[in-house]
């Protein structure tokens, strides 16, 4: 038990950080793991797509250590959903373990 309350803590910190409680505010559209297919048929799946006050905001969550590759990955889902009409595309990674957001 005490380990599961210090997972919930942690992650009650995490949500409540000024850089991301936006993300999980009452109100949010929020789109979990929803597949963006490409005219080639092959699919791509962000973590979060948030919808809020006439933005769109990515977010993809990784854990460990950072690679460039998640930046083109999630510019790749920024680019989609800019070209599907969505305004105001905003994207993010969110390195969980070292709680480092990174505009993308």
């Amino acid at each position: 038990i005490s380990e599961s309350n210090d997972l919930e803590e942690r992650i009650l910190a995490l949500i409540d950080s000024l850089e991301v409680s936006e993300w999980f505010l009452p109100g949010n559209i929020v789109m979990t793991e929803t597949e963006l297919l490409l005219p080639s048929g092959i699919t791509r799946r962000p973590d979060r797509v948030i919808l809020r006050d006439g933005k769109t905001i990515i977010v993809d969550f990784k854990f460990g250590e950072e690679n460039p590759d998640y930046f083109h990955q999630v510019r790749q889902y920024k680019t989609l959903i800019s070209e599907m009409g969505y305004a105001a595309v905003e994207a993010f990674i969110w390195y969980v373990d070292k709680n480092k957001v990174i505009s993308v």
